[in-house]
């Protein structure tokens, strides 16, 4: 999605963005990462399809993501349905968390760790939905660049992920197969513009 997009109140704000309400949808955030975050298109289009992945493999941990724009650099989610007590809870969670809380981000962060993956495990990146679940409210990285090699490296491990998908029902395992597949199409491309680069550099 390019082009201006019309933001609401703001709600929250964190090191790498600014999350607002959607003026157009009371069920969905729009997260705006701020302008020292640099990210090619290449790079948003596969965290949208990584997104779609992860939300597949925990619907009720990972929120769904809508769309994920390169200009402005932004993403629209769902918005975590948050109770009275559950909002006083979550707004407490870089000062206290619950037994229960604990066990619940425990377990996530796990079960992402036997994808591969790695991820921010910060307070402010898990929420408590209305319903006692834990969810990972912050943003995916498909992959990153190995300073100094100029290589990119997948943030999961693809056997694993590919063995998870194959566990998916089959009207939910086609589409993330399909996602998984642009996702490698995007990091071969990827690597390819960055491979030139380093290559006119040194030249």
């Amino acid at each position: 999605m390019e082009g201006e997009i019309k933001l609401g109140k703001k709600i929250g704000e964190g090191d790498e963005k600014v999350v607002y309400e959607d003026p157009n949808s009371k069920e969905k955030v729009i997260a705006v990462f701020k302008e020292r975050i640099p990210e090619s298109p290449n790079t948003v289009k596969a965290r949208f399809y990584f997104t779609r992945i992860l939300h597949l493999l925990f619907p009720n941990n990972i929120p769904d993501i809508h769309w994920s724009g390169s200009n402005p650099h932004a993403y629209s989610t769902k918005r975590v349905d948050e109770d009275l007590a559950r909002g006083i809870k979550n707004s407490f969670r870089l000062y206290y968390k619950t037994k229960k809380q604990k066990e619940g981000i425990s377990e996530l962060t796990e079960n992402l760790h036997q994808l591969g993956m790695g991820l921010d495990i910060g307070p402010y990146n898990f929420m408590e939905d209305s319903s006692g679940q834990m969810l990972y409210v912050d943003s995916f990285w498909p992959w990153q660049e190995i300073i100094g090699k100029g290589l990119l490296e997948l943030n999961f491990n693809i056997e694993k992920i590919t063995a998870a998908i194959d566990a998916l029902p089959s009207e939910e395992k086609k589409p993330a197969l399909n996602y998984l597949s642009r996702i490698l199409e995007l990091q071969k491309v990827e690597q390819e513009i960055i491979s030139s680069k380093n290559i006119q550099r040194a030249a």
